[in-house]
């Protein structure tokens, strides 16, 4: 059965993680957060911790037109650790955090638009520790939150056996309360990131997909 069947809801709370990135990107707390009045308390391990630095780094994509921040967190000092690249071109990222020779995460974003009209978007994270990805285009201010990590830490009375199981969450940045798209794994690919002109397409803004 799907998860939110049992009894247990996503949620996106206020987290210093997103207040941090947005203060860095000129934006108040305030206008960064998802969450709305009204969310049940459901409490994300994420809201938890430390904030992330402000003076995290950030890597730019095909010619500064998206904006990425990455965050593991550490959890032998339960605090964000900022992500780095690698190994990087314009459409491609390899981050680590720990260990340069030890890979964490492979982000690439590709331009589709003379097949489909849209940007494309592949990630894929090779870790059992919480993450959090956000990548924004610059021109639109449009922008994607890619969370993973344990089931347990995302929903609230998740069954015993799916507790300890990896998932990935995805939102646009700003969506209303209740739209995320959840699967198992750590891995999530779209041919409809953004659209020709930096917006992420409609029906993004409207979905709630539970792991089944």
């Amino acid at each position: 059965m799907p998860l939110h069947d049992q009894g247990g809801r996503a949620n996106r709370r206020s987290l210093p993680l997103e207040a941090a990135c947005h203060n860095a990107a000129g934006r108040s707390p305030a206008s960064a957060s998802p969450h709305r009045t009204g969310w049940p308390l459901i409490i994300l391990a994420l809201a938890l911790v430390t904030a992330v630095p402000l003076a995290a780094q950030t890597e730019w994509m095909h010619q500064r037109q998206f904006r990425v921040d990455y965050w593991i967190k550490d959890p032998a000092i339960d605090e964000w650790v900022q992500a780095r690249a690698r190994w990087k071109n314009h459409q491609s990222i390899l981050f680590y955090v720990f260990d340069r020779e030890n890979p964490e995460a492979l982000l690439k974003l590709l331009d589709g638009r003379r097949i489909n009209d849209h940007w494309w978007a592949d990630f894929a994270v090779v870790s059992d520790l919480t993450t959090w990805l956000r990548v924004r285009n610059v021109k639109t201010d449009d922008a994607w939150n890619v969370w993973t990590g344990r089931v347990k830490d995302f929903y609230r009375n998740a069954p015993l056996r799916l507790q300890e199981r990896l998932i990935l969450c995805a939102w646009p940045d700003g969506a209303a309360d209740g739209v995320y798209q959840c699967s198992y794994g750590t891995t999530v690919s779209a041919r409809d990131a953004w659209d020709r002109r930096g917006r992420i397409p409609p029906h993004h803004w409207a979905l709630k997909v539970d792991p089944e």
